[in-house]
């Protein structure tokens, strides 16, 4: 009885590049972002603190500087839970964007798995080897609108540090026109 030989290695096909999760620019971009975020609530914090504080001073002023001090006091709580709020949504945003950029990189590695335990099973048949070329084109194309949609959310976290930081000069110049008025 003759034993077949081997069938011949498939043609040489690269293996799909799997990107690093620790190498990941798009990563480290979001943590930065997120980062930032706190820092600039962390800021819009101390500044509704320091209006409070200058507020409580001209307190004990007169009436009108009563009246003025409890508008700025009622400013600084607004925006100091507008600021709160717009972080806690620039947080949220930044984890979910760094959760599906996680799951697309484990589902990447999980296709280039099946891959090449494909690849020795299935060596011979080329239609085989086809049907999973489409499969990588369709992860592929799966990984570039997560991309797309991470980089549209970066954007949106950048505008939206913008914004605060608009709101933090704002509260400045309120600041400062309210301690050249009580000079």
């Amino acid at each position: 009885m003759a034993t077949t030989p081997p069938p011949p290695p498939p043609p040489n096909v690269p293996p799909p590049v799997v990107p690093d999760p620790d190498a990941d620019p798009e990563g480290r971009r979001a943590r930065r972002i997120m980062w930032t975020g706190l820092v600039v609530g962390a800021l819009g914090v101390a500044v509704a603190v320091v209006a409070l504080v200058i507020a409580l001073d001209a307190k004990n002023d007169t009436v009108s500087d009563q009246k003025l001090a409890d508008a700025v006091r009622q400013q600084a709580v607004i925006a100091s839970r507008d600021v709160s709020q717009e972080l806690n949504a620039d947080v949220t945003a930044a984890a979910k964007a760094r959760t599906r950029v996680k799951d697309a990189v484990a589902r990447a590695r999980a296709s280039e798995a099946r891959l090449r335990r494909q690849q020795g099973r299935l060596a011979n048949s080329q239609a085989v080897t086809q049907a999973d070329l489409t499969r990588i084109s369709r992860d592929t194309a799966t990984l570039r609108a997560d991309y797309d949609d991470l980089h549209n959310e970066v954007t949106g976290l950048t505008t939206a540090v913008g914004h605060q930081r608009a709101e933090i000069r704002g509260l400045k110049a309120e600041i400062a026109a309210l301690e050249a008025a009580r000079q």
